[in-house]
C-alpha cells in the first residue's frame, strides 16, 4: 500500500495525468484512514503513555541531585546541632563548677546583673 501511495505522489508531480493522480491519491488516503484509524488511535495512545513515562523518569532524574543536596544539608545540620549541644553542656558544667567554687561571687554577680537589667527595663 505504501509503494502505491509513493507512486501516486510521484505521478502527481508529473505533468501527465496529475488530476487523475490527485484523485487516486485522495481515494487511497480515504481508504487508508478508514481502515487504519483504530490502529493509529492505539499508536497515539501508546505514544502518550510512553511520553508520560518518559516525563516521570525525567522528573525522577531531576529530583535525585536535589535529594542528595538535601540529605547533605540535613546531615550538616545534625552535626552542627550535636556540636552546639555538646558545647552548651560543656559551658553549663563550667558555669556550674564556677558557682560551686565561688558561691559569694556568683551571688553578687547575679544581683548586680539583676539591678542593672531592672534599671534599663524601667525606662
Amino acid at each position: 500500500m505504501d509503494a502505491t501511495i509513493i507512486s501516486m505522489i510521484r505521478a502527481k508531480n508529473d505533468d501527465n495525468g496529475s488530476k487523475s493522480a490527485q484523485r487516486d491519491l485522495l481515494v487511497m488516503a480515504s481508504d487508508f484512514t478508514d481502515t487504519d484509524l483504530p490502529a493509529l488511535q492505539n499508536d497515539i495512545a501508546a505514544l502518550r503513555a510512553d511520553v508520560a513515562t518518559l516525563m516521570d523518569h525525567l522528573k525522577l532524574r531531576a529530583t535525585e541531585p536535589a535529594e542528595g543536596a538535601i540529605h547533605q544539608i540535613d546531615e550538616s545540620l545534625h552535626r552542627l546541632y550535636r556540636t552546639a549541644t555538646a558545647e552548651g553542656e560543656r559551658s553549663a558544667r563550667a558555669v556550674s563548677q564556677q558557682i560551686e567554687e565561688n558561691p559569694v561571687m556568683a551571688l553578687l554577680l547575679a544581683a548586680g546583673l539583676g539591678y542593672i537589667s531592672g534599671r534599663l527595663l524601667s525606662r
